[in-house]
C-alpha cells in the first residue's frame, strides 16, 4: 500500500468518525428532548391524577346517600348537596345557623362546616357577612354564638326552599 493509500484510508475514517460524532451529537439532543417530553408527561400525568382524585373526593362529599357533614360535636348534620345549590355563601351561612339555632354557633363552627362541606371561605369574609347579617338585623349574637333573629326565622319559614332539600 502505497502512502497515498495510506491518506486516503486515514480521510475516510476521519470521515466516518466526523458522520458518527455527527450522529452522536444528534441522538444527545434527541435523547435530550426526549427526557424533557417525559418529565413533562409525568408532571401532566400526575396534575390530572391529583384533579382526578381532588374531584372523586369533593363528588363523594356532596353524594347524600353516602355522606352527611356535622358542625362540631352534636350540632346538627348538614345535607352536603343541598348546601351546594344555595345560590350564595350568605345563603349557606343562614343554613348552617338555621340548622343549629337551638343552641347557637360560633364563626369556628361556621368555618368548619364550610370547610368540612368542600366550600370555599375566608375568614375575613366570614366575620364581615355576619357582621353585615347582624346590621341587617338577619342573625343576633348572645355571646359569641349567632343565632337566627325573629325576623329571619319568619323569612325562611314563609320560603320553604330555604328549609330543606326537596327529596
Amino acid at each position: 500500500m502505497s502512502q497515498n493509500g495510506r491518506v486516503d484510508e486515514i480521510a475516510l475514517i476521519q470521515s466516518w468518525l466526523e458522520e458518527a460524532e455527527r450522529e452522536y451529537e444528534a441522538a444527545q439532543r434527541e435523547l435530550q428532548r426526549l427526557e424533557a417530553l417525559v418529565q413533562d408527561k409525568g408532571a401532566e400525568v400526575n396534575g390530572y391524577r391529583k384533579a382526578l382524585e381532588a374531584r372523586r373526593r369533593r363528588l363523594a362529599s356532596i353524594n347524600p346517600s353516602e355522606n352527611t357533614q356535622t358542625v362540631g360535636e352534636n350540632k346538627a348534620e348538614l345535607k352536603d348537596d343541598f348546601i351546594y345549590q344555595l345560590p350564595t355563601a350568605i345563603d349557606q351561612m343562614i343554613y348552617i345557623v338555621r340548622k343549629n339555632d337551638s343552641e347557637g354557633i360560633t364563626p369556628p363552627e361556621i368555618l368548619s362546616a364550610f370547610r368540612k362541606a368542600g366550600l370555599p371561605i375566608r375568614n375575613n369574609y366570614l366575620y364581615t357577612a355576619l357582621g353585615r347579617m347582624l346590621e341587617k338585623g338577619r342573625l343576633k349574637k348572645v355571646g359569641y354564638k349567632y343565632y337566627l333573629s325573629e325576623r329571619e326565622k319568619a323569612r325562611t319559614a314563609s320560603d320553604q326552599s330555604l328549609l330543606e332539600p326537596n327529596h
